[in-house]
């Protein structure tokens, strides 16, 4: 499903309906009969496209509406906000950072709900908006394992695993942890500093690599059966890439002598890792130099090698990047204004466009939609111009 520009119109009673807007044109395909309340004036919803599902989230109201036709499926009423969070920017499938994910469990899928205010995680019923589970408590985060359940975060600082029936199968204490594929890897609070490998379903120890200097596990990324992770490197981090189906191999007797651990150097000096995001089968990784000086670095993920030079930020506050078919975008933050900036799946620089209170974008296909004040704009993936603009 191609259409993934949406925005919303006034009712007659003040409300606010929803609207899909095709973004070859700019005209509306549909108008949805479903309203929202518009308490505060002005609405800012914010929208997920799941498969053929459209998520709308407005006051506390989460609504379900097919893609095609902008009819309503059901609505859910939550206790507060629903979760937000770059680390939902790592996935090229996840466009938005609204935190919804529909897990497969062969009768429909239910959507994983992560709710702010309370902390707590809703699992619903794609097809009726029933909920088979009650909310389930959640400190840090959480996420789906497709076919399989979700993974959460509780107050102890352990991962607990549940399968699709809701049930509790395994915990373990974690200091850190990313899903890689249908395994998890994870720093380990007991026993040796390293790399443990563990099968989802049953939270078995596929294999351990001892690392002493494992950091920003956090940050890590993985794409099919590939990981990197990184590790500390004297003054600055390494990227250490990893097959899944097998335990690395050990740095070796003078590796540890001198200190090198696994994984090759960096090409910024004294260069650490602010985050790391998947997008059109390549790595984008955003450094920190130790000075506020921020630079992007695309990595083959099979290798763990560079493609190409670190690209300099400029002095940016912060960085994020999103992906799609053979675009990726990085979204730019300084004192007085935001630049989103296009890179091809290798890295290269295209074009830039500064641009004030942005307040969202993801990409869709080759294309880039931009939340503004008031109004959604379309732009071109290749060059970053305006294709239309679409009143909000």
């Amino acid at each position: 499903m191609g259409l993934r520009v949406v925005g919303g119109i006034r009712a007659a009673s003040g409300a606010w309906c929803p609207a899909l807007v095709d973004p070859a044109t700019g005209a509306a395909v549909w108008t949805s009969g479903s309203e929202f309340p518009a308490q505060y004036g002005v609405w800012n919803p914010r929208f997920a496209v799941r498969g053929d599902t459209l998520f709308v989230f407005n006051e506390w109201l989460l609504a379900a509406l097919d893609v095609h036709s902008g009819q309503e499926r059901w609505r859910f009423r939550t206790g507060g906000d629903i979760w937000r969070s770059t680390r939902r920017w790592k996935s090229s499938e996840s466009p938005d950072n609204l935190a919804i994910d529909v897990l497969d469990d062969g009768q429909g899928g239910l959507a994983v709900v992560q709710e702010d205010n309370d902390e707590r995680v809703h699992v619903v019923r794609m097809r009726d908006g029933g909920v088979p589970w009650a909310g389930l408590p959640m400190v840090g985060r959480a996420s789906v394992v497709q076919g399989l359940g979700i993974l959460l975060e509780d107050d102890d600082d352990n991962l607990q695993f549940r399968d699709l029936s809701g049930n509790a199968v395994w915990s373990q204490s974690v200091r850190s942890w990313m899903v890689a594929g249908n395994y998890v890897l994870a720093e380990l609070r007991e026993g040796e500093d390293g790399l443990t490998c563990l099968d989802t379903a049953s939270g078995q120890v596929r294999w351990f690599a001892e690392e002493d200097s494992l950091a920003g596990l956090d940050e890590g990324v993985s794409l099919g059966g590939s990981a990197s992770v990184f590790v500390s490197g004297g003054f600055a981090q390494k990227l250490w890439p990893i097959e899944l189906d097998r335990k690395p191999a050990g740095p070796g007797f003078f590796g540890k002598l001198f200190g090198r651990g696994h994984g090759d150097a960096i090409p910024v000096k004294r260069a650490n890792v602010d985050t790391a995001y998947e997008a059109g089968g390549r790595f984008f990784i955003v450094l920190n130099d130790g000075e506020g000086a921020k630079s992007l670095l695309v990595v083959d993920p099979k290798t763990g090698k560079p493609l190409g030079q670190p690209y300099a930020l400029s002095g940016a506050n912060w960085v994020y990047v999103r992906g799609g078919r053979s675009t990726a975008v990085a979204r730019c933050d300084y004192d007085e204004q935001s630049v989103l900036r296009g890179f091809d799946a290798n890295g290269a620089h295209r074009w830039e466009r500064p641009l004030e209170d942005i307040s969202e974008f993801f990409c869709m296909g080759d294309d880039v939609v931009v939340e503004l004040p008031g109004q959604i704009a379309l732009l071109d993936g290749a060059t970053g111009e305006t294709r239309f603009a679409y009143a909000n």
